[in-house]
């Protein structure tokens, strides 16, 4: 077996050391039935020593992992078929030099191994097919992996239970994503993602930077201003001015000139959720509500729309044509660049030095930098008629170790390859990145019908918020009692 090349020390220790928080700090889970996956003394062995405390709990973690043995028979992951790496995440043929495609082979090997089973993938509709199993009375799939939007129809819909009810999965603990706990109700957590889910990485939302541009506009370091936490949508928003030239000089501004900032029609979201604003909260006294503030929903609309639409500081790809801004961006064509973290590896080809960054935040006085994952993201969901939760609960906690140990660490070996391996900062604007990212009801339940209200006033520039929230507020309102009803049933 070829041994996985790992980043560095110092980015490994960085990216483990986080646990990934969301759109508030306070949501906790009560400790996993028979706790053994949070305990630190192995059973059957201490581990192996080692001097970064966070590779020494995952080791502890596994050895603690109770035994299952499943018989020699498949552990089937239902999936969609070639959604971004929503099959690559989950299963590979065979080793073949290539880092992420090892690391997920070598993390399938051992999980076949320790539990004498073998990880196979089925494609196909995750959510109509994992439907049609469960209420069959079939055990055909033992998890599916859908898209967030998808798993939140199977969680109304009553047929896939909650992670909570899993006797071994600490989900406070950095191999799951607290993210996606906190999209919980009453406790019930019935779509998890963890660090077998790397298209969560792929489709988290990131800003680049053309560090030639900087130099050459005598601009403040980025990486500085997000260190004293003054990298804010202001900050931005000035920088980008002034920057956009007519190059061809033929009178228009056309994907041959410069600007200042290039995005995509649904970077607003970006915006929206990097200024600490959301459509729905969850309390764990009164359920979930609304609670947009419209005031500053108001005022960040203001300003997103001045860079979306004025003095042409910004070239917004036309929907379906993405690679025309990624484009524009690798021929030095933009100073600021807004994508999913997946671009970066389409940059390897760029001749100029760009950085990574993370969204703007509000002001100066919000604490942290929050990203927003796109719905598209993969998750996982366990069928309701699991036939032994325990064999289960042992396998998902083992396999995300696994990933927590091999595959992150390949994710962002190859995000850093190449001209951006020498950007010694992005490892820590990533980590800070990845730490605070974005899950909210409004966006992963779409039935609810409000997410698409702040970037869809953006791209068509109007500033008519608060009349559009309060039409589908009553609306969106009964379809959360709905939710909550239907939820509160679930055992």
């Amino acid at each position: 077996m070829n041994k996985i090349r790992i980043v560095s020390i110092a980015l490994f220790a960085a990216l483990t050391l986080s646990v990934f928080a969301a759109c508030g700090d306070d949501v906790s889970l009560d400790p996993p039935v028979g706790g053994a996956a949070s305990t630190t003394a192995a059973e059957g062995g201490e581990p192996a020593e080692t001097a970064d405390p966070e590779i020494a709990e995952m080791e502890a973690a596994l050895a603690a992992v109770p035994e299952a043995d499943l018989g020699g028979r498949k552990f089937n992951i239902l999936a969609r078929a070639a959604v971004g790496t929503s099959e690559k995440e989950i299963w590979v043929e065979s080793e073949n030099g290539d880092v992420l495609n090892d690391a997920v082979y070598r993390r399938n090997s051992l999980v076949n191994e320790k539990f004498n089973t073998e990880v196979t993938l089925v494609t196909g509709d995750p959510n109509g097919g994992l439907k049609k199993s469960v209420l069959a009375g079939e055990t055909t799939y033992d998890i599916a992996m859908p898209g967030i939007s998808d798993a939140s129809t199977l969680a109304s819909g009553g047929v896939i239970m909650s992670f909570t009810s899993l006797p071994y999965n600490d989900l406070t603990k950095p191999w799951w994503e607290l993210g996606t706990a906190q999209l919980n109700i009453a406790g019930k957590v019935f779509f998890m993602n963890s660090a077998v889910n790397y298209l969560a990485d792929d489709v988290t939302y990131i800003m680049m930077f053309n560090k030639q541009l900087i130099k050459d506009y005598k601009m403040e370091e980025p990486y500085q201003l997000v260190r004293d936490g003054k990298w804010t949508i202001d900050v931005f928003t000035e920088m980008i001015q002034d920057i956009s030239t007519d190059i061809d000089g033929d009178g228009q501004f056309t994907e041959n000139d410069l600007y200042g900032f290039i995005g995509t029609a649904g970077y607003p979201n970006a915006f929206f959720y990097g200024s600490g604003l959301s459509y729905i909260e969850a309390d764990n006294d009164t359920g979930l509500h609304l609670a947009l503030d419209t005031e500053k929903a108001t005022l960040v609309l203001e300003k997103v729309n001045a860079i979306y639409h004025g003095n042409n500081a910004a070239w917004i790809s036309p929907g379906g044509q993405e690679s025309v801004g990624m484009n524009i961006f690798m021929g030095n064509g933009g100073l600021f660049y807004g994508e999913v973290l997946s671009y970066i590896v389409n940059m390897r080809k760029m001749e100029t030095d760009f950085g990574v960054l993370p969204v703007p935040k509000w002001n100066e006085q919000q604490e942290n930098y929050h990203t927003y994952v796109a719905t598209i993201s993969s998750t996982m969901v366990i069928p309701m008629n699991c036939p032994d939760t325990a064999a289960l609960s042992s396998v998902l906690e083992a396999m995300t170790i696994y990933s927590r140990q091999y595959v992150t660490p390949a994710y962002y070996d190859i995000a850093l390859s190449g001209k951006f391996a020498r950007d010694e900062e992005s490892g820590e604007m990533l980590e800070i990145i990845r730490r605070h990212r974005v899950y909210d009801f409004g966006m992963a339940y779409s039935v609810i019908g409000i997410s698409d209200v702040f970037s869809s006033l953006v791209n068509k520039n109007s500033s008519d918020l608060v009349s559009t929230y309060e039409k589908k507020s009553s609306k969106a309102q009964t379809q959360i009692d709905k939710i909550t009803a239907k939820f509160s049933e679930m055992e």
